[in-house]
Formats: C-alpha cells, structure tokens, sequence
C-alpha cells in the first residue's frame, strides 16, 4: 500500500507537462483541421475540443493549486501579456484588461463558452472563452501555445527543478 502525504503538491514537472501538452495540442489543430489530408467528422472535432478544453483544465487547476502552495502570481502579467487580450464588456463598451497567469486560469476556469476559431491561423489558433464575472460579460481571445510558453518560460525562471 502506498501512503500519499498528508498535503499533496503539485510539481513544477507536472506543470510543465501539462503545458507541453496543450502547446502541441493548440499547434496540432491546423494541420488537423484546415491542412490535413483526412476529411475531419464532426465526432473528430467534438473529441479534440474535449481533450484540448480537459487537458486546458488540468493547466489552469495545477496552477492555481501551485499559487495556493505559496508561489506568488505576483509579476506574472509580463510573461502573459502576448498571448491574448481581454475584455470586459463594461456599460456598453469594451474595456480591456491586462492578464496574469492566474487570470487566464480563472478564465479557463469559469468560461461558459470555448470556441476554437480557425480562420486566422497565420497568427496562431485562437481560443476564444466567454463568461460572466459578477454580471459583466468578458471574452478572452487567446492563443494557447503562446500561454504554454508563457507558462514554461515562467517556470524556467522559478526553478531548474
């Protein structure tokens, strides 16, 4: 029998494998969807925008269980602020916010929508989530490769662990 600790923690490895994953997971789209050679069924899509959204879950809970075992999110806005623009729909207009990793987290999080848009794929796939916060309405469009990079490059810069 295996005794796990008291308090499980989440490991910089961990993260960084989740990440990996949905880098490859983000840049796989095109060539699946738009390049590929294989007529994709709709069942395909549906699968893929399962795994991807599981797998961007998955990301975003390690770290914010990574932030609630003490490592600050603090400073973390400059390592995100490439990957995508958010705004808030605020009295009629729209209001952009910058981001921190926990942000994006949150957002992952609590999305009511996730669409994947596939026609500007030049720059990158964009992730596109909708929700709602304390009434106001928010869409983040992102590319989630360029989060993953963010995401590794911050973790390089915590610990060679």
């Amino acid at each position: 029998m295996t005794t796990l600790p008291s308090s499980l923690q989440i490991s910089y490895q961990t993260i960084r494998s989740i990440a990996i994953e949905c880098h490859a997971h983000d840049l796989s789209a095109y060539s699946l969807f738009v390049s590929g050679a294989y007529g994709v069924s709709k069942s395909t899509k549906i699968a893929y925008a399962e795994l991807l959204s599981s797998k961007l879950l998955m990301l975003a809970i390690s770290l914010r269980a990574k932030f609630y075992q003490g490592v600050s999110n603090n400073n973390t806005v400059d390592y995100v602020s490439e990957c995508g623009i958010l705004d808030y729909n605020s009295n009629g207009g729209m209001v952009e916010k910058p981001l921190s990793i926990k942000d994006v987290c949150d957002k992952l999080i609590h999305a009511d929508e996730i669409k994947l848009n596939y026609t500007d794929v030049k720059n990158g796939l964009i992730t596109i989530l909708k929700g709602k916060e304390r009434g106001c309405a928010w869409t983040l469009h992102i590319s989630m490769s360029l989060f993953a990079e963010s995401i590794l490059k911050w973790l390089d810069e915590l610990s060679d662990d």
